[in-house]
């Protein structure tokens, strides 16, 4: 496999460094992340599922009504966080699809749910909106970027089997993947007890991509860090993904993240929508049927400039000794 050196500005495992929960109100900025409370023009948006932002939504709650029913009712569900749910089994199971508890993650006590998957190929899935330096006020704008970076964590629970299984796409501001996203498992016919991550695009390029710079497979029971970046251009586009095996109790990440898959001057040109990057779509269908609970996601954060690294709001990354030289291996 082709190795190659970065220097980004990772962040390698610092502290805990929590503000005061309860007390945002910003749609665009829940978490307690270092330059996630609009300090940074290019920090679009941050979630780590603590921060409530509203009165009426307690921790873990990150929405509470589907997109249509959002928008019925003016689109306030579509402002409440900046979320607009995506949801296939109603009512939204669990409550506010967050799990909160000690031990349920190792950035604090809350993360987003897709739920538990039995009878149906969906669950909880949202769309995310982002705010620009010149666009985004109330969390349902449509705000489009060229290139975007987004860092996010996440976990299947123990037992749990992956069909051929969408994940996470960039996309405009429809249901459609309209620039790429992070599958697992594409094309395959029956679920299986782990998973290989692709990225699919299906509009310019149409392809599945298997990681194409160095492996890895995902497992049940573990926390992963993943990065991803999409540059949209109907004759130059990128997209790199980065994953590191965290571990069970997230904490054991690497010194750096690794680059799995890297696809340059490819076919991006959005779809009939727009050519701009103006959602982040939380997205767990399966085809094949997948069985058991998740994913649970947590700690995104999402950035015009990248790669972002590692999370500083957490335990997941302790410090290394001494410095150490970033690389994907």
């Amino acid at each position: 496999m082709r190795q190659q050196l970065w220097r980004g500005p990772w962040l390698l495992g610092l502290a805990p460094l929590l503000l005061p929960i309860g007390a945002q109100a910003d749609p665009y900025y829940n978490s307690s992340e270092p330059g996630c409370d609009g300090s940074d023009p290019n920090v679009v948006f941050c979630e780590d599922f603590e921060v409530s932002g509203e009165a009426n939504f307690p921790d873990g709650h990150w929405y509470g009504e589907n997109c249509d029913v959002a928008n019925d009712n003016g689109g306030i569900g579509a402002q409440t966080k900046g979320w607009c749910g995506s949801i296939y089994a109603e009512p939204i199971t669990p409550d506010g699809a967050g799990v909160c508890g000690p031990g349920t993650t190792p950035f604090g006590d809350c993360v987003g749910t897709a739920g538990t998957k039995t009878d149906t190929s969906a669950r909880n899935m949202a769309l995310r909106h982002l705010k620009t330096p010149v666009c985004g006020a109330s969390g349902s704008e449509q705000c489009g970027v060229d290139t975007l970076y987004v860092r996010w964590y996440a976990k299947w629970l123990e037992g749990y089997q992956f069909g051929a299984e969408k994940h996470l796409a960039f996309t405009t501001d429809t249901a459609d993947i309209a620039f790429g996203n992070v599958q697992l498992n594409c094309g395959a016919g029956r679920a299986s007890p782990d998973a290989t991550p692709y990225i699919q695009i299906i509009h310019g390029e149409d392809l599945c991509q298997s990681p194409n710079v160095s492996d890895i497979v995902i497992n049940s029971g573990r926390w992963y860090f993943f990065e991803m970046r999409v540059t949209a251009h109907p004759t130059d586009g990128v997209v790199q993904l980065w994953i590191n095996d965290c571990g069970p109790a997230g904490t054991t990440c690497g010194d750096a993240p690794i680059l799995r898959t890297e696809l340059m001057e490819i076919e991006l040109p959005g779809n009939v929508n727009g050519d701009q990057i103006e959602t982040i779509w939380l997205e767990s269908w399966a085809n094949p049927i997948s069985t058991g609970t998740g994913p649970y996601w947590d700690n995104l954060r999402a950035s015009l400039v990248g790669p972002i690294g590692f999370g500083a709001g957490g335990v997941a990354n302790p410090p290394p000794a001494s410095p150490t030289q970033l690389r994907a291996e």
